[in-house]
């Protein structure tokens, strides 16, 4: 419920981006099509085999893909092991692996994130 929260279509972000003022703007790309307007682009992945399985399913090539790219493990609750046989299996390095959490709480376990994205 934050009141800078705005839900726009994709033909409006360049305009959100150039009249913002704001050092860091977080957008959602899910189903946008170019996003050369964003200077970092983070893929969350969802560990669970059904959320693996239907990525695989729209994208045979998708951890081809995301090689070199900055992935973060969403909502995840495997152990360090899992991960890395997740990473080995994937043939990518995660780039952060985040617990699930509650988004109506304080945010502070995000900053070792932000910290690595270096935003201050």
């Amino acid at each position: 419920r934050d009141r800078k929260m705005i839900s726009i279509d994709e033909s409006n972000v360049n305009n959100v981006i150039s009249e913002s003022t704001d050092d860091v703007i977080f957008i959602d790309l899910n189903n946008c099509e170019k996003y050369d307007f964003c200077s970092d682009v983070l893929y969350l992945v969802e560990p669970s085999i059904i959320k693996l399985n239907g990525l695989m399913a729209n994208n045979k090539n998708i951890f081809n893909e995301l090689r070199g790219k900055k992935v973060i493990v969403n909502n995840c609750m495997l152990t360090q092991s899992d991960i890395r046989a997740l990473s080995s299996e994937a043939g990518i390095e995660f780039f952060y692996i985040l617990a699930p959490f509650n988004d109506r709480g304080k945010f502070e376990f995000l900053s070792e994130l932000f910290e690595r994205l270096n935003i201050k």
